[in-house]
């Protein structure tokens, strides 16, 4: 009888736990894309709020994808002040596509892949891109809203609301940073940013400005700069890339030389300077025609036609180096190309000879 009782309590134990298994309820606030005002009195964020019901385990190399119905799938646009953490709402967005479906998700992802990026594109407008993605198999679509948010009259200027397309605003923003201070949406469990943190140069910790309450063990300790994925590094060096470039133009310019070329002599500045990787070169030097293997005979029709313009201009000034172009274009009543570029396939050859604008030339090229 104990026995049996036994069984039957093990069997509804086991029974308790596949219910468990098989129905969940998920819910998740994310942040994203947050940024400075351009008067630095404020912060800017997009929200996403989602709600599903997960049937399936879901571990992605363990075991099939989860199947989520989506219940509600709203992103809003808020404003953060900072002297009080005041929040508010700009503007609330209707229901993403993928409110309503769905979808095939793994832990990562289980309420389904979603970005939103912010960028000023000046003092007043604020551009923003939402996207969300519908994963069902075989391939999956993703559905792409983009904005402009006039912050002077409130205004909007939107495209048609999420149409099928992909991604194209990311990366970093200068306005993430506003002087010793860096806004931070530290990543969460499901792909989103589970909280909106500012860091400041030197402080070992971050304040936080909104928390979503699921930010995990990571976090666990506070929002510690260890933990935290700062960019201001990567963000200052860029921006000192930009004005650099600008600086290099604007000399160029003062020199007289049209924009293309200050644009050209510009690069070449970067690259002395270390900013730009350097482009490899070709320098010539006239050259007993026996000196050397392999011989290339070049044309001087070849030549007219610009199939090898870096040669030419090395052979043109010897001892100057010239940029040096890699392949050089085949063409159909000429096999030269094609064998110098079989010949420069392997980066350990440096060296060749070439037979022709009067002479012979020992070519070398520099990959640095």
């Amino acid at each position: 009888m104990l026995r049996r009782i036994g069984v039957a309590l093990g069997l509804l134990a086991v029974a308790a736990a596949v219910a468990v298994v098989v129905l969940t309820t998920a819910r998740g606030r994310g942040y994203f894309g947050p940024v400075f005002a351009p008067d630095a009195a404020s912060v800017y964020v997009l929200v996403r709020d989602v709600s599903a019901s997960v049937v399936g385990l879901g571990y992605d190399s363990f075991t099939p994808p989860a199947s989520v119905w989506i219940h509600r799938d709203r992103f809003s646009l808020i404003a953060i002040r900072l002297a009080d953490r005041a929040v508010t709402v700009v503007r609330e967005f209707p229901p993403s596509p993928l409110e309503g479906t769905r979808i095939s998700a793994y832990h990562g992802a289980i309420l389904g892949e979603a970005s939103g990026h912010l960028r000023w594109a000046d003092s007043q407008h604020l551009e923003y891109e939402l996207t969300v993605t519908h994963s069902e198999v075989p391939s999956s679509r993703t559905f792409v809203w983009r904005h402009r948010w006039n912050a002077k009259t409130g205004t909007t200027e939107d495209s048609r609301a999420w149409q099928p397309g992909s991604q194209n605003m990311s990366g970093d923003e200068p306005s993430q940073l506003a002087g010793d201070r860096e806004v931070i949406a530290p990543r969460g469990a499901e792909g989103m940013g589970c909280a909106v943190v500012l860091l400041r140069t030197g402080e070992p910790v971050a304040s936080t400005l909104v928390d979503s309450g699921r930010c995990g063990d990571r976090y666990s300790g506070g929002f510690a700069r260890e933990v935290l994925e700062s960019r201001r590094e990567a963000i200052e060096h860029a921006a000192m890339l930009e004005k650099t470039y600008a600086d290099l133009v604007a000399e160029g310019r003062a020199q007289g030389l049209s924009e293309g070329a200050a644009m050209l002599q510009a690069g070449k500045g970067m690259q002395q300077l270390g900013l730009y990787p350097k482009t490899p070169t070709i320098t010539a030097a006239a050259s007993a025609c026996d000196a050397l293997q392999p011989v290339f005979h070049i044309s001087d029709e070849e030549f007219r036609v610009g199939l090898f313009q870096d040669i030419q201009a090395a052979i043109d000034r010897p001892g100057e180096a010239a940029d040096f172009h890699g392949e050089y274009v085949t063409h159909r009543d000429y096999t030269t190309s094609r064998q110098l570029n079989d010949f420069l396939a392997d980066r350990s050859h440096r060296e060749f000879l070439v037979d022709g604008r009067g002479g012979c030339w020992r070519l070398r090229i520099d990959h640095r």
